[in-house]
């Protein structure tokens, strides 16, 4: 069956192929004739054919699970379908995001070493509706909003890798996936340590966890907009930029114990996060996924731990799913 329906999108492929635009090379025809299919599934508002052009889950969208269980038009609304259809796909890329159509409602590029069709995925969709498990939007404790600074984000790589070394731990890249079946094995200890990067006295220490007495920032400095960000401000080692995060779902503690086994404390609460840092610039929001725990510590006191980290957000549900 699946078989088929590719046969199908192929064959829908190469008809818009003979009504394409010239787009001067290659690789620009293709996603220009990519897009007009993209637009045609749209049209006959075929959700199915539409997720059959994403390769597993999406970067940024709704869960295929999710989406396929629902009508097309409780997924997309019709503005949503009248402005990814009210202009034809553009011949060139909006640098290294790929291509979109919609004013960015939808974005699509090349994956893998070739320039071919087959190679051309959808990878995000936005403004689309997705599941709410929570509706809340921070972490609170004693009353008291978790700042977003208390989430460490799974692209610090320097910090990640001078962790790993500290603690002798050989799999980096593992670590910086999967960090709470560390505790209590390699990462024996929760003070901060000094970094390689850095040797003067007043050089900042860095942690994997950050202790509540941080976490919990000034209300007044917290902005509320649908998630919780604030501005951090700049600093000898760092300059200014925005930071924030989102409760995306609770996670129970039998999960939160499997991913941090070797931990003697007890895990007192977790949940799923979506956490953001945007420095400015044409990078934008950079977003991490995980799950993190909040652990009373020895010598350390309670800490927010990250336990688990996820490419993006639906993959983290699915994991979850499984609870």
């Amino acid at each position: 069956m699946k078989l088929l329906f590719l046969i199908m999108n192929l064959f829908l492929f190469f008809v818009f192929s003979c009504t394409a635009e010239n787009c001067g090379n290659q690789e620009d025809q293709q996603a220009y004739e990519f897009g007009l299919l993209i637009q045609d599934f749209v049209t006959k508002k075929s959700t199915f054919n539409l997720f059959n052009l994403i390769d597993g889950e999406l970067d940024n969208g709704p869960r295929r699970s999710f989406a396929l269980s629902k009508s097309f038009g409780e997924i997309f609304g019709s503005e949503w379908t009248l402005e990814i259809l009210n202009n034809k796909p553009l011949c060139s890329p909006a640098g290294w995001r790929g291509y979109f159509l919609g004013n960015g409602l939808l974005w699509y590029t090349y994956f893998g070493n070739e320039i071919n069709s087959q190679n051309l995925k959808i990878y995000a969709i936005n403004g689309a509706n997705q599941e709410v498990f929570s509706t809340q939007i921070g972490w609170k404790i004693e009353d008291r909003y978790l700042h977003p600074i208390c989430f460490k984000s799974d692209w610090f790589d320097d910090e990640f890798s001078s962790l790993a070394k500290y603690f002798k731990i050989t799999d980096a890249k593992d670590f910086r996936g999967y960090p709470g079946k560390y505790l209590g094995r390699e990462i024996n200890e929760y003070a901060p340590i000094l970094t390689d990067w850095c040797g003067g006295n007043d050089c900042p220490k860095i942690s994997l966890g950050t202790s509540i007495d941080k976490c919990l920032g000034s209300v007044t400095k917290l902005q509320f907009n649908q998630e919780l960000n604030v501005v951090v401000e700049e600093t000898e080692y760092q300059p200014s930029y925005q930071k924030g995060y989102r409760v995306i779902k609770n996670v129970n503690q039998k999960t939160c114990v499997l991913l941090a086994p070797s931990i003697k404390s007890p895990c007192l609460g977790s949940y799923f996060i979506s956490s953001w840092e945007d420095f400015g610039g044409s990078m934008g929001r950079l977003y991490s996924y995980g799950i993190y725990g909040l652990f009373n510590l020895p010598k350390a006191g309670k800490q927010i731990i990250p336990l688990r980290y996820f490419d993006n957000r639906n993959d983290g549900l699915n994991f979850l799913m499984h609870e």
